[in-house]
């Protein structure tokens, strides 16, 4: 638990530094094997640690109806396919770049999706 400013600056430097690291593996690992098996790799490890947690809130949840499971994995499916499309051309396109650039622009995500957010509200405001 962070109890003050100084182990949460920690904290964020640690995440940052864990993220930025992750760019360089995956540098790594796509130059050993193709990107398409690299992410079904990582896909099929993170369906493996996934897999019990799902079946652990099944059983405490048996008392609600069984579409709020097949919902769930509705959901889970297309938001996993997303997840899998923006990794798959992240990792493609460190093939072409360096890593400080694919970093760079990944992390411009950040700054810019509340900006698109904010115009695409805008816009439909205006138009709708």
């Amino acid at each position: 638990m962070i109890h003050t400013p100084l182990q949460a600056l920690f904290a964020l430097l640690l995440v940052n530094f864990i993220w930025g690291v992750g760019f360089v593996v995956i540098d790594d690992a796509i130059n050993v094997m193709p990107v398409n098996t690299f992410n079904a790799f990582r896909f099929a490890i993170a369906t493996l640690v996934l897999l019990p947690m799902y079946f652990i809130s099944r059983k405490s949840t048996k008392d609600k109806a069984e579409n709020s499971s097949l919902s769930l994995l509705k959901t889970g499916f297309g938001l996993g396919i997303l997840l899998f499309l923006g990794f798959s051309l992240q990792a493609e396109g460190m093939l072409y770049t360096s890593v400080s650039n694919a970093g760079f622009i990944t992390g411009m995500c950040v700054p810019l999706v509340p900006v698109l957010g904010f115009l695409t509200e805008k816009s439909v405001k205006k138009f709708g």
